[in-house]
């Protein structure tokens, strides 16, 4: 029993060492074929695509309203029926506001009545208008907002393809450490089992206590690898569905699977571009979206406090009535009204043109001292809050400056552990080539030979995990800064 377990071992490590050599010959890019394959079917390109549209829509809306308001009726419709017949009443009304002129705001009615002295109708037209107010400032500042989220939804849709070749990169890190953990266990495997039959060679006896840890250092390697496969294998199946292949292109056995899989992972460890990490000097504080949009964030809400607590407003307003069928006269009126805290002012002329040499004024003044306390206390309160913002926005900004100091850091050890890696693979690959040799000229053993040959393949995979670690930074890095070329 023991002897057919160590010639699976043994098998299975030649096949570790074998199929990677053979199959670099015929070397083809996978990563691109599999990063393809994940942009076409990508469930996130989709919800981003979602997105902007909906927020490009919010800014259509935002822009027609902010220009033009249009309502149109009838009004109060009435009927009553009476012995002369069926009298009525009906008002068509248009009204037409501009809130980025001024706040400018048109009205139309035309009133109609039909009752036992006839029917009559008008014409009635109103305008008003902001002679000061922040109604400009306002709608301007919320255009502006408007605009700053669709461009961040476009800007966010331009890098939706390197979000998701990052979070391919992110799986295929996860999958290789997986995959390295499988090939640990598998390693670890073998070399107790051929310890293990080296005590029996050498005779050591059941009931010796070399003989019992040995045998039980065997069925521990046995138990973790067994457990690592499995768990490897439910993970490498998820992967495999995520990147559109299945079990059958490995082979009809979960055997088969796993000596596939030897080719693959080391092809697509081999195939993972290696890129330059960006310059630490790019990554400032400066540059930083998330520092900029705070920094705008900050100043429209003391735009926006500002404007709402405007101390004085003045409007202007003026109406025209006049006949088109009937016996009423023609009438203009017109008005100003001025508001301060605690004081409102209005004043209005109104004439007849029937009796064009006798127009009339109206007056008005209304005083409410507690609107003077309220508006004290809410410049109070205004100037705290805005001492609490500063405070906020401090805080912010000292957060994203520790952010930037660990980017940079993160940077540098990115390289740094790149460079090992790379060191540590060409070591390995060297080391495997000088064995092999050593192993064909009859100088080293056959587990010397497999050893060297599954540290060279495990150093490569690191590798890999360390170029994805390189793409997946300059993909945060290049979707969190405004880069200056």
């Amino acid at each position: 029993m023991t002897h057919l377990c160590l010639k699976k071992q043994a098998v299975l490590l030649v096949l570790l060492i074998t199929l990677p050599f053979s199959f670099s010959q015929e070397h083809e890019d996978i990563y691109q074929q599999l990063l393809s394959y994940r942009i076409n079917h990508s469930d996130t390109y989709k919800q981003i695509q979602n997105e902007t549209k909906i927020i490009e829509n919010n800014y259509t809306q935002k822009l027609l309203s902010s220009y033009l308001q249009l309502n149109m009726g009838l009004g109060n419709m009435g009927l009553k029926v009476t012995d002369h017949g069926v009298d009525y009443n009906l008002n068509p009304t248009v009204s037409i506001n501009l809130p980025s002129f001024s706040n400018m705001q048109f009205g139309f009615s035309f009133p109609i009545q039909k009752g036992n002295m006839g029917t009559t109708s008008n014409f009635n037209f109103s305008f008003g208008i902001d002679i000061y107010s922040q109604s400009i400032r306002m709608q301007r500042l919320q255009r502006e907002i408007a605009l700053r989220q669709k461009n961040e939804a476009l800007q966010r849709l331009n890098n939706s393809l390197d979000i998701i070749r990052q979070e391919f990169l992110t799986e295929v890190k996860s999958i290789l450490n997986a995959y390295l953990d499988y090939l640990g266990k598998q390693l670890a495997e073998v070399e107790a089992d051929i310890e293990f039959r080296r005590l029996q060679i050498e005779g050591y006896g059941e009931n010796t206590i070399k003989y019992k840890a040995g045998s039980l250092k065997s069925l521990s390697a046995k138990r973790n690898a067994e457990t690592t496969k499995k768990i490897f294998i439910n993970q490498v199946k998820k992967f495999l569905f995520n990147v559109g292949l299945t079990e059958a292109d490995f082979g009809n056995t979960e055997d088969e699977l796993l000596d596939g899989l030897y080719d693959f992972f080391y092809d697509l460890s081999l195939s993972i571009p290696e890129e330059q990490v960006i310059s630490q000097e790019k990554i400032n504080l400066e540059y930083f979206t998330e520092y900029i949009k705070a920094c705008q964030n900050y100043s429209d809400t003391l735009a926006q406090r500002k404007i709402q607590n405007s101390i004085f407003t003045l409007t202007g307003s003026v109406q025209l009535n006049t006949p088109i069928k009937g016996s009423s006269a023609t009438s203009m009126g017109g008005g100003l009204a001025f508001s301060f805290p605690g004081v409102s002012l209005s004043a209005g002329v109104s004439l007849d043109f029937s009796a064009i040499k006798y127009p009339s004024f109206t007056f008005g003044l209304q005083i409410n001292p507690l609107d003077i306390v309220y508006r004290v206390l809410n410049d109070k309160n205004m100037r705290l809050q805005n001492e609490i913002d500063e405070i906020n926005f401090k805080s912010t900004k000292e957060k994203y400056e520790s952010q930037i100091f660990d980017l940079q850091s993160k940077a540098e050890n990115i390289v740094l552990t790149n460079e090992a890696a790379l060191y540590e693979y060409e070591i390995y690959s060297q080391n495997a080539k000088d064995v092999r040799k050593l192993y064909n000229d009859g100088i080293v053993s056959n587990l010397d030979n497999r050893q060297a040959a599954v540290q060279e393949l495990q150093a490569l995979v690191r590798y890999a995990q360390s170029k994805a670690d390189i793409s997946i930074f300059n993909i945060e890095i290049q979707n969190s800064f405004l880069l200056q070329e």
